[in-house]
């Protein structure tokens, strides 16, 4: 599969390699994922980072760069179903300052107001960090900063108690080494600064050990991280709660082990686990280390080349036709043995940053249930239901932006919830087609686990969230108005007409294509008021978002005192600057841009308008929402027939998957209309599906054009201006058209 240039150097590879060769798939598991779902609709976010405490709550952050001076982030109440901004709305600003780099950590122990506390740091310009600290879920934020330190680079934390927190990130240039700082504030604040490990190409998160898995025995957590130096795989270990710390070799490999980044982590009993993927190779590999190995970590803090930990043999994680893999993060946390990695997967075989090559992307998980036995196996499945990326990922973290795509940034990120027992993967997609020079905005997406092994030793079976189904149910009371704030709490109270409890998937009453039916605890007048004072806002916005081909698509229904009700559609919509700015990007309806087409403008902010119009209607008594979106609208991805070459964007007919849809409620603040948005206020999000186009629905017995309310649809869902004058309007408009301009030639 891989072509040497020589017979010599074929013979040599094929020697070194005989033990490392991939191998097939592990025994299946039943592992499976969710449909992925867009956290945040609005702010764009690269390498986004998970972290879940151990009553289950979930929060994902990611940087936006310096030039927006903040990170951003959501928290989660719900496991993953729902997420809502942490910060001062309507932006989400946390902190004074950031962009660079994003990290997150929770207090293994509950603090005094009876959570787990939350910590962030967030990398600034190169020069410093800015820090927040939360004891309430996000409800409440303090902010702060570090000392200035110049030069320093990608950042990690990790609480060992309640109050203790450890600090750890690359310094560059003349005092080039990996940094640790200790905080007794719960992160708000830091001490001096400790060099612990030679340069580095790259390390991964800071863990702690807590006392009693610390092989030292002598009452104190121990703290590690791994380190890439050339092809070596480090480890950075202090067994006496960071007051000493010493270096030691993982494992050797034949190509650099630094792209962004190695991880580890740690299983119930104390071992350790490390994945990183080999440059050249391009696979990801995995080996373990057993807790009593840790005591023979002791090369000190200047070297420690020569201190080798017993590890297993390096086993490949890839599997099947994954040829290529980028940004590997592992999760252990669970029962020994039970261990999971992510990694960005193509079945391209090449660099993942080589232009030449048409990779098409994907999350892959792989799972081993056996991971510390001689005859460990692994069982490899695609997480993402679509494919997230295309073409290039460029691993040169800043070089890149002088050519080259890193609109994903540098990693991604995978985490257990000791709560229910499920893998959560927070990820990237930046809106990217293939062809396109670069990505656009950067959008957060989450899939959780659904089905099969869990590391708590049981199993997981969540049928209401497997991935393809046409409805999800909603918890009624989760339509938070005020979620955070900083210094002041956020009263998180709840809005009614803004609250989904249902949403489903049904034909329309005419035509073909969809019906999106939202249900809501409360549509009435004094709701829909209620709703505007409480965000506060001008106009409320309940939005289908969805997935039906390169990009994501929205029906959505508005409403405002003096207009009332209105419906509308809109593609890709983004502006250059963060929200507020003009609107730019925009892709008119059913138009498919050429696969050549470069994305010449790497969007801060999106939009969601609505600007063509759309059938709907809304019955106010029984709280029901629908949005009608004909087949012209609808587009799919298919496979073509090399499986080297990207799939191709065509019209959609019944049957056809779409992928990630969920309903979303928002408020916009500035405006009473929706041709004018800057930055929504997220109110409510329904749990993702995919699902599929459904047939189209037998014409009304009566002949007459009218709609006759089918079961659970209520009477008084009436179509603004009647639904067959709208149908000959939207086709006198073009739209079949249009659908023929959807199947111009496939991009490939």
């Amino acid at each position: 599969m891989r072509h040497p240039q020589t017979m010599l150097a074929g013979f040599l590879l094929a020697a070194s390699s005989a033990v490392l060769a991939a191998p097939p798939n592990g025994p299946a598991t039943g592992l499976a994922f969710s449909s992925p779902l867009v956290n945040d609709l609005q702010r764009g976010a690269g390498e986004p980072i998970i972290e879940i405490d151990p009553d289950g709550t979930v929060y994902t952050c990611g940087p936006t760069g310096f030039s927006q001076n903040q990170d951003y982030a959501s928290a989660s109440l719900d496991h993953g179903d729902q997420f809502n901004p942490i910060g001062a709305y309507p932006r989400g600003q946390f902190s004074a300052g950031g962009g660079g780099d994003c990290a997150f950590a929770t207090s293994p122990v509950r603090n005094g107001e009876g959570y787990y506390s939350l910590a962030y740091t967030g990398l600034y310009g190169l020069v410093t960090f800015s820090t927040m600290t939360s004891a309430d879920r996000g409800a409440t934020l303090l902010v702060g900063n570090s000392t200035p330190l110049p030069g320093t680079d990608r950042q990690w934390i990790v609480f060992t108690d309640e109050d203790t927190v450890f600090h750890t990130y690359n310094r560059i240039g003349a005092q080039a080494g990996l940094n640790v700082q200790r905080s007794d504030d719960g992160g708000l604040t830091y001490g001096r600064e400790t060099l612990v490990s030679p340069n580095s190409a790259g390390q991964g998160q800071i863990r702690a050990l807590p006392a009693a898995l610390n092989p030292a025995q002598n009452g104190l957590p121990a703290l590690y991280y791994p380190w890439s130096q050339g092809t070596s795989l480090r480890l950075a270990l202090s067994l006496d709660e960071g007051e000493t710390w010493n270096n030691c070799t993982v494992a050797e490999a034949r190509g650099s082990t630094d792209n962004k980044f190695p991880a580890a982590d740690h299983d119930q009993e104390g071992n350790l686990y490390f994945a990183y993927t080999e440059a050249g190779r391009w696979d990801t590999f995995f080996v373990a280390v057993r807790n009593a190995e840790l005591l023979n970590c002791d090369g000190g803090i200047s070297g420690g080349f020569s201190s080798v930990l017993k590890a297993s043999k390096p086993i490949h994680v890839n599997r099947d036709k994954v040829e290529s893999t980028a940004f590997p993060w592992i999760v252990a946390s669970g029962v020994p043995g039970r261990v999971a990695v992510a990694y960005y997967g193509s079945e391209v075989e090449g660099a993942p940053d080589d232009l030449s090559l048409p990779h098409v992307w994907n999350v892959y998980v792989s799972q081993s249930l056996n991971a510390l036995d001689d005859d460990r196996d692994f069982h490899q499945v695609k997480a993402s239901s679509h494919p997230m990326h295309y073409d290039q990922i460029c691993q040169n973290g800043l070089g890149c932006t002088t050519g080259g795509d890193r609109s994903l940034v540098d990693f991604f990120a995978l985490d257990y919830n000791p709560a229910n027992g499920e893998l959560l993967v927070v990820y990237n997609w930046a809106h990217k087609r293939p062809g396109d020079i670069e990505g656009a905005a950067t959008a957060t997406v989450v899939v959780r686990q659904v089905a099969g092994p869990s590391h708590n030793g049981g199993v997981i079976d969540n049928p209401d969230r497997r991935a393809l189904r046409q409805s999800t149910v909603d918890p009624q009371g989760d339509a938070y108005t005020d979620f955070s704030g900083l210094f002041v709490t956020g009263a998180r109270g709840n809005s009614p007409a803004m609250d989904i409890t249902y949403v489903e998937v049904v034909p329309p009453v005419q035509g073909d294509g969809f019906t999106a039916r939202i249900h809501l605890a409360d549509l009435s007048d004094a709701a829909l008021e209620d709703a505007l004072l409480a965000l506060p806002a001008q106009s409320l916005l309940w939005m289908f978002y969805y997935v039906d081909g390169y990009r994501h698509h929205v029906a959505s229904a508005r409403w405002n005192p003096v207009d009332g009700f209105s419906y509308g559609f809109n593609g890709y919509e983004g502006s250059l600057q963060e929200c507020g700015s003009p609107p730019t990007g925009s892709e008119p309806i059913g138009a498919l841009p050429p696969a050549a087409q470069a994305s010449t403008n790497p969007d801060q902010c999106l939009y969601y308008r609505g600007m063509d119009p759309l059938v709907g209607r809304v019955d106010q008594a029984a709280g029901i929402i629908e949005l009608d979106v004909p087949l012209a609208l609808l587009s799919t991805l298919k496979e073509v027939e090399a499986p080297a070459r990207s799939p191709a964007e065509v019209p959609a007919a019944p049957g056809d998957r779409i992928w990630s849809a969920a309903a979303y409620t928002q408020g916009n603040s500035i405006s009473p209309t929706q041709d004018v948005q800057s930055w929504l206020t997220p109110v409510d999000n329904s749990a993702a599906m995919d699902f599929l186009i459904p047939q189209p629905a037998s014409a009304p017995a009566d002949g007459d054009g009218d709609e006759t309310p089918s079961e659970g649809r209520g009477a008084n869902l009436a179509p603004k201006g009647g639904a067959l004058v709208w149908t000959i309007l939207l086709l006198a408009l073009g739209f079949g058209l249009r659908r023929a301009g959807r199947s111009g030639p496939a991009a490939v």
